[in-house]
C-alpha cells in the first residue's frame, strides 16, 4: 500500500490504510532481531525517496503521504539511526526530501 499508493474509493479509507501501515513498519523494525530487518528499512527508504504522489491526487491524499514519510523517517531515526543517517546523505540533491525530513527532525526532537 504504502509503495503503490493508489486513491481507493474512499480517501479517508486510503488514509486509514496507510496510517496501519507506518504502524506496521514501526512495531516491526521496534523487533531487533527481526529476520526481515534489512529488508523493512529499504522498503522505508524507497517509500521516502521513490514514491511520488498519485496523478490527479487531492490535497489531502498529498498531505498524508508527506505526512507517511515523515513518520516513516522518525521511525528510522528512532529504531535504526545508521539507516536514517544514511537515507539523510542519499537525498541531500533532493530539496522537497531535505525539507520534509529537517521538518520530521525538527518536530520530533526530544
Amino acid at each position: 500500500m504504502l509503495l503503490n499508493p493508489v486513491v481507493v474509493k474512499s480517501e479517508y479509507l486510503f488514509v486509514s490504510t496507510r496510517i496501519d501501515a507506518i504502524n506496521f513498519w514501526s512495531e516491526a523494525l521496534s523487533w531487533k532481531d527481526n529476520p526481515a530487518r534489512s529488508e523493512l528499512t529499504e522498503n522505508i527508504g524507497h517509500f521516502i525517496t521513490q514514491v511520488q504522489f498519485p496523478v490527479g491526487s487531492s490535497d489531502l491524499v498529498k498531505k498524508a503521504i508527506v505526512g507517511d514519510q515523515i513518520e516513516a523517517y522518525m521511525i528510522l531515526l528512532r529504531r535504526d539511526p545508521e539507516a536514517a543517517n544514511t537515507l539523510k546523505n542519499t537525498i541531500a540533491s533532493d530539496l522537497r526530501l531535505v525539507r520534509v525530513i529537517q521538518f520530521a527532525t525538527n518536530f520530533y526532537q526530544n
